[in-house]
């Protein structure tokens, strides 16, 4: 017996694999990692964000 009728597609994506930790430029792990290292290292939380924006446009391709 054959499936008939009902849609195809659906409009449904198929985002495995796609990462889903960088929101908005870092997302939430980034700003976390610049307040520890600015507490406890004194660096500066604009060089954190840079270097992990870095990191993730080179994961990205």
């Amino acid at each position: 017996m054959r499936w008939q009728g009902g849609r195809r597609g659906g409009g449904i994506e198929d985002r495995r694999g796609m990462g889903g930790g960088a929101v908005a430029g870092g997302g939430i792990g980034v700003a976390v990692l610049a307040v520890i290292g600015y507490v406890f290292f004194g660096i500066d939380p604009a060089t954190t964000t840079q270097v992990a924006s870095q990191f993730g446009a080179a994961s990205a391709t």
